[in-house]
């Protein structure tokens, strides 16, 4: 007969941070997923809404009736403490903008033509050395022949033979050409603005997933060496005094966790126990954790494979300013006019 070895849950591994759509399905973008070690502790406690407690006397003074109703699980209140003041992490956790700045160093790329149907525009490349899938480039010295704009911050969706990308456009007409350049970006977080007075920091919520260590006769265990713990629905925001002195700044999140079925395997398809997702936290014994591999970042995850593919370069926001979190959505610039991102000036 098969039995438990009695391991214990010893220290932090890693933590994943996964955005929740309005309904609490689970994210796919390039910004709904990040994952990092940097975390000093994860704590979560189980909060009940006491029983109500009836007791009725006799005209003599005895009780005649006495009866409590059962506590109930509320939720789980939470409190998340990070190394760093990482800019990405909180955004996810806390809403505001995330910051950032294109750091490019690269040269340009000539274009040999470039051409527009049914809203696409197909830009040739004379060499696509040093492009992959993903990198952003700015464009420049392409002219539509009619209106609507095509130069600007491009993200390449793909790299076809004939060296060539193509993106979405609301220009039209002939496209032409004058000193066209094709100029890779590095576009980089370097910061992050708290929400605006009024707004909802959390969003529609995050998963949070953590591993620890499993610890048995004084060792790591060979067999399940992680325990897995989930909350499938939490919102959170910062909490704390911010002090900037001489030791580390604060950086803690605290809120609550409920339940959410939309869960289901999580972002990897790893959890194996989806029936049970509609509860505020659950855990499991496992073989891996993203600690294994090192992982700190940004993150998409295929649900079949399991496998996690590192975002390198930011999506380009549709305004050069920046990235709404927690929408993942680009920031509108007419928002907040004392915002400025992005910038192509690294002094600045």
């Amino acid at each position: 007969m098969a039995t438990q070895d009695y391991a214990a849950s010893v220290q932090g591994a890693a933590i994943r941070v996964t955005r929740l759509s309005s309904s609490g399905a689970l994210l796919t973008g390039d910004l709904d997923s990040y994952t990092t070690s940097a975390f000093i502790r994860m704590s979560f406690t189980p909060e009940y809404e006491d029983g109500e407690e009836i007791t009725e006397k006799a005209a003599n003074g005895t009780v005649c009736v006495s009866y409590k109703a059962p506590d109930v699980l509320k939720r789980v209140t939470m409190e998340l403490a990070i190394c760093e003041p990482d800019p990405e992490l909180t955004a996810l956790l806390a809403g505001g903008v995330l910051l950032s700045r294109d750091q490019s160093t690269s040269g340009s790329l000539a274009i040999t033509s470039a051409s527009i149907a049914g809203g696409i525009c197909t830009v040739l490349l004379a060499s696509t050395t040093g492009l992959a899938v993903g990198d952003n480039v700015t464009i420049t010295g392409l002219t539509p022949g009619t209106s609507g704009t095509l130069n600007g911050v491009q993200r390449i969706a793909a790299l076809t033979a004939n060296t060539s990308f193509t993106f979405s456009t609301t220009a039209t007409g002939t496209v032409t050409t004058s000193s066209p350049t094709v100029t890779l970006r590095d576009d980089t977080s370097v910061g992050w603005a708290a929400p605006l007075i009024g707004d909802d920091p959390a969003g529609n919520g995050v998963a949070i997933e953590c591993w620890s260590h499993a610890v048995a006769a004084g060792k790591r265990t060979s067999t399940n060496p992680y325990f897995h713990w989930i909350f499938p629905y939490a919102r959170l925001r910062q909490s704390g005094d911010r002090v900037i002195e001489n030791g580390l700044l604060a950086n803690t999140f605290e809120g609550y966790g409920i339940g959410n079925s939309l869960f289901g395997v999580g972002p990897d398809g790893r959890w194996e126990f989806p029936d049970v997702t509609d509860r505020p936290y659950a855990y499991a014994r496992g073989t891996y954790s993203p600690s294994t591999s090192q992982l700190k970042g940004f993150y998409t995850w295929n649900a079949s494979t399991g496998a996690g593919t590192a975002v390198s370069n930011l999506p380009v926001a549709d305004v050069d300013t920046g990235y709404n979190i927690p929408g993942g959505e680009a920031y509108s610039s007419g928002s907040a006019t004392d915002i400025i991102v992005n910038s192509d000036d690294d002094d600045n």
